[in-house]
């Protein structure tokens, strides 16, 4: 496994023993995480996403059972990215970026986390690490892909044909909504005025600044009002 991660292979890797099993191994250090190994295994309840990455904000129920058997080992990150910890505050899974390979690490089984309130959870968080791997940007709060949570939204999300982006004015300021692709490269402008307070919708009909219809793959609404921004990923399919 080690000489995978090294010819730059991608892993992901899950098991409530997983501390237990690779303790000694000398395979942590790949996995950019530590076991705590202080005998604490824990029957986890809750998951919480970690500040400022693709679950924050989430709160999902996790079936794993009281059996010994869906006892969870204790784990820590070293360099990785914190994605979900639980009730008492250990990590539970984990995103490591070591440059040449990438990969995410669960102590908690993805088949037992409960879907959130109006987030299909499961089948978000899988698809957001399969975008990790391949090199799409991950990093949108979940928050962004729930209409309705949030003043600033996309809908629908993905979308085939256009796509409606909302937000609110709360004072009178100075509004720009613009559409990026994946390399930061600007689309297409959408508004770039001052608005009075109010409730709006602009909308991005997939078609470039020059004319020219966009090509399906993902995208950047970037909404600034004042001297505030949101940045909401927009996922254009093709009919």
């Amino acid at each position: 496994m080690k000489s995978f991660l090294d010819n730059g292979g991608n892993l992901y890797i899950e098991s409530v023993d997983l501390g237990k099993d690779l303790n000694g191994s000398g395979f942590f250090e790949y996995l950019g995480i530590t076991y705590l190994n202080d005998g604490g295994d824990d029957e986890v309840a809750n998951l919480y996403g970690g500040p400022e990455c693709i679950t924050s904000g989430l709160e999902a129920n996790y079936n794993g059972g009281s059996d010994p058997h869906y006892s969870v080992d204790r784990l820590s990150s070293l360099s990785a990215q914190l994605l979900f910890s639980c009730e008492n505050d250990y990590g539970r899974m984990f995103l490591y970026d070591h440059g040449n390979y990438k990969v995410a690490t669960s102590s908690v089984m993805m088949g037992a986390i409960a879907n959130g309130a109006g987030l299909n959870t499961k089948p978000y968080i899988v698809g957001e690490i399969v975008n990790y791997f391949l090199g799409y940007n991950p990093y949108t709060s979940v928050n962004d892909q729930t209409a309705g949570t949030s003043d600033v939204y996309v809908s629908p999300n993905p979308f085939t044909t256009s796509a409606e982006i909302h937000f609110s004015v709360q004072k009178a300021e100075h509004v720009q909504v613009e559409v990026y692709d994946m390399n930061g490269r600007l689309v297409k402008q959408l508004t770039n005025r001052k608005m009075a307070p109010g409730n709006y919708t602009v909308i991005w009909d997939a078609v470039s600044q020059n004319g020219a219809p966009a090509e399906k793959g993902i995208y950047f609404g970037k909404i600034n009002i004042g001297n505030t921004q949101w940045t909401k990923k927009m996922i254009l399919l093709k009919p």
